[in-house]
């Protein structure tokens, strides 16, 4: 079996084996998912997208808990089809896509976030672009993934993941209409959070 193979698993997760890869995910994830939690405004109903929601259990925690409105978005067709019949809740939409061009109404969330799943993005760019349109004036956009030095010490370009420094990350965010809120370590030397807030048109 080749590397590539190795990381399909969590690029685009199949059958028994996703099930399993994003089971592995969401555990190995639990202060990342604990930020994302902490995050949200509930003082009104927001508009929540996730991408890259993988077994959806995040989503579904979110929307058990609250009345608010949640999405997700997942380029897994497995994935879509096990979460639509493990979380049937009446505030949780579930979509088959890809962040790179979506459906979503411009402006039609207050938050977006993502955790681990830049490294599959093909053109972060086009990516921050999207993200752009259908966050609303005032909205938050909350990316989440592995330190890029812990990445490149991995060698996780041989996995066939992409690894993008910060500073770029940063630079097409703000070529695509956003500003940075707050770059953090979550788990040090290992995980970092990175919070998104789009410009504001002069008056």
């Amino acid at each position: 079996m080749t590397i590539s193979k190795l990381a399909r698993p969590f690029a685009k997760p199949t059958g028994y084996t996703g099930i399993i890869s994003t089971f592995i995910m969401s555990r190995l994830t639990h202060r990342e998912r604990s930020f994302i939690v902490e995050m949200i405004d509930y003082s009104k109903p927001p508009s929540v997208l996730e991408v890259g929601f993988g077994n959806g259990s995040l989503l579904a925690q979110l929307a058990n808990s609250n009345h608010a409105n949640f999405y997700g978005l997942e380029y897994a067709p497995d994935m879509v089809t096990h979460a639509k019949q493990m979380y049937p809740l009446p505030n949780l939409n579930i979509s088959l896509g890809d962040i790179h061009q979506t459906d979503y109404l411009s402006e039609q969330f207050d938050m977006i976030y993502t955790i681990n799943t830049l490294y599959f993005w093909s053109d972060p760019f086009i990516v921050f672009k999207e993200l752009a349109r259908i966050l609303n004036r005032n909205g938050t956009v909350i990316l989440i993934y592995l330190d890029e030095q812990y990445l490149s010490f991995m060698h996780a370009d041989k996995f066939g993941l992409s690894i993008y420094r910060t500073r770029d990350l940063i630079r097409f965010a703000q070529k695509a209409g956003f500003y940075v809120c707050s770059h953090n370590e979550i788990k040090k030397k290992f995980s970092c959070s990175l919070v998104l807030k789009k410009k504001q048109p002069l008056a």
